[in-house]
């Protein structure tokens, strides 16, 4: 039995974030590869599955505030289906995440209710985390079997159509805000360069979600004090991009970049009322993928009251007009 040994939390912006990792430095190099992870009931515990392939070394450490559990396979590259967990609380685990966190490191991630002491066991093939649990009713959920249900990435031709084919668990305004917001933005969608996902959330908090883009995704993502509420949506085969933007609009929230690429989720009330003291600037914008006309609708759509756009014909680009905290990200959004 492991004893729980929490790490102070200002190692929590650490935890999925490339850097330093105790007692990795100097690890032999290995061919692993992490497969999938699973969650499942056991008598009297949960179980996370790590599936792998190869040699990997195994270490782990705790954080409170919230209760985390991390788990670093050193000598491993991430070969699991890109897919997010579904928000669903399976004896005491919250959440689910995974990336690769250094060049030979995959880090997974267990969000739990509260700390317990926990058993690792490193078999041919898997790596199996044990938690005590009182609560093992419930449906097991695996990565390899939800990545299974992502269609594959179809032609420019299709993907309009195919990225306004978004369905929810649960017929509801945010949930239509979505497939709106999805529609909407339906041609980018289709020129997106940015890693697709597939995720399903049932009544899941907004908190575990934005954690979950932020570990797809690779970025930083902090929220502001007060942002609160509830997920329940299917989303498929989604530039993740423009899923995390679909999802802050259905909740009446806005996704800010800040300098150095943090981006940071704040109210759009709050946003607004900041706005109005702030002075606005203009940028030029060329279009390299598609016309800039074109584009017009999408970006009025992410735009302040007191933003602006429009287009060049002659030289293919946009004029932007937008406040000057926000003219940034509206240009990052343009160039994709």
């Amino acid at each position: 039995m492991k004893r729980i040994a929490a790490l102070a939390a200002w190692l929590l912006p650490l935890v999925l974030t490339p850097g330093a990792s105790p007692g990795m430095m100097g690890a032999p190099a290995r061919d692993g590869e992490v497969k999938a992870v699973s969650v499942v009931p056991a008598p009297g515990k949960v179980e996370v599955v790590i599936d792998l392939r190869g040699a990997v070394d195994v270490q782990d450490f705790t954080l409170s505030s919230p209760a985390r559990l991390v788990i670093d396979l050193t000598g491993a590259r991430l070969t699991a289906p890109a897919t997010l967990y579904d928000g669903q609380n399976r004896g005491g685990v919250r959440n689910i995440r995974y990336a690769q966190f250094r060049p030979d490191i995959v880090r997974v991630v267990i969000d739990l209710d509260v700390l317990k002491d926990y058993q690792i066991q490193k078999t041919e093939g898997h790596v199996r985390v044990r938690i005590g649990s009182e609560r093992t009713s419930f449906a097991a959920w695996s990565s390899a079997t939800a990545g299974a249900a992502a269609p594959q990435p179809v032609a420019p031709s299709a993907a309009a159509t195919a990225a306004a084919r978004v369905t929810t668990p649960q017929a509801g305004e945010a949930e239509s805000a979505i497939e709106l917001y999805l529609a909407a933005h339906a041609r980018e969608a289709a020129q997106s360069r940015a890693p697709r996902i597939t995720v399903t959330w049932d009544n899941a908090e907004i908190l575990e979600v934005v954690a979950g883009f932020a570990a797809f995704s690779g970025r930083t993502i902090v929220v502001s004090k007060g942002v609160a509420g509830k997920v329940s949506a299917e989303i498929k085969n989604q530039p993740w991009d423009l899923a995390f933007n679909a999802v802050l609009e259905s909740q009446g929230l806005a996704g800010v970049t800040l300098e150095g690429g943090i981006i940071q989720v704040v109210n759009k009330a709050d946003l607004a009322r900041a706005d109005s003291t702030v002075p606005v600037a203009t940028v030029l914008v060329r279009v390299n993928y598609a016309k800039a006309t074109s584009l017009v609708p999408a970006v009025k759509s992410i735009l302040s009251k007191r933003g602006d756009v429009v287009a060049d014909s002659t030289n293919n680009a946009l004029v932007i007009t937008e406040t000057t905290t926000r003219v940034n990200q509206v240009e990052q959004f343009v160039r994709g």
